[in-house]
């Protein structure tokens, strides 16, 4: 009996053990899984991290900005300014930066200096410089618009002495012409302001200073220029 006695005590102690280490083993393989877990889930937020999603933002050109030079010298008649647009406009915008030689025969009259160089635009614009383009074809309308105004303002300064104009360029009447008007002085601003604006716009890629009276700039003066154009008023007299 106490043989017996002890062997249930000591087959008792050794499954106590027994259990002990199958608990410790089921613990150990539940934890090395929750690490494991862990680490595949901490690998899933570093390629997630590292992996952003990029949204990729297309530039879509302006049509009405697209423009085409259809410049050209078909008479092939010898002249002395570019038969090109960019060409042809950078050569205006230093034009209009100095006095014309020519306007030496009247004293370099303010007005006759005006009309000269408004004269160079109007005699080449259409034979020779032409573009096509939304934006731009407006911007080179409006330069003629504003060349046209100052060619009829020599008019008006002249036409008392000949009415059918032959006296615009007798400058040997440069004393009897009238004095320049500031409608004049006003046109031919706004015409300095829209060659620096074209060339900034076809010669600059759009970057320097600009007056906002350029359509290809999309400038924020361009209403009011051509309001100006189309009805500017002095003495109460609307000239179109």
């Amino acid at each position: 009996m106490l043989w017996l006695n002890k062997t249930k005590i000591m087959g008792g102690s050794e499954g106590t053990k027994m259990k002990s280490k199958i608990l410790l083993a089921i613990g150990t393989i539940i934890v090395m899984g929750s690490v494991s877990t862990a680490c595949e889930v901490t690998k899933t937020n570093e390629k997630v991290k590292s992996s952003p999603k990029v949204e990729t933002v297309k530039n879509v050109a302006d049509p009405n900005k697209e423009w085409e030079d259809l410049s050209m010298n078909s008479d092939g008649a010898a002249v002395d300014f570019p038969t090109n647009a960019k060409d042809w406009i950078a050569y205006q915008v230093d034009k209009i930066s100095k006095p014309d030689p020519k306007g030496a025969d009247a004293n370099f009259d303010e007005g006759y200096d005006y009309y000269l160089k408004a004269k160079s635009v109007l005699d080449v614009m259409g034979r020779y410089i032409r573009v096509k383009g939304t934006d731009l074809e407006k911007d080179f309308k409006n330069l003629r618009g504003l060349a046209g105004e100052i060619y009829h303002e020599q008019f008006n300064r002249t036409a008392h002495i000949d009415p059918e104009g032959k006296a615009m360029e007798k400058t040997e009447f440069v004393g009897q012409w009238k004095p320049t008007s500031k409608s004049m002085r006003k046109t031919y601003e706004y015409m300095t302001k829209l060659l620096n604006d074209m060339n900034v716009a076809i010669n600059k890629d759009g970057k320097g200073k600009t007056f906002g009276v350029s359509h290809q700039l999309n400038g924020e003066a361009t209403n009011e220029m051509e309001s100006y154009i189309s009805h500017h008023d002095e003495d109460g007299k609307t000239i179109k």
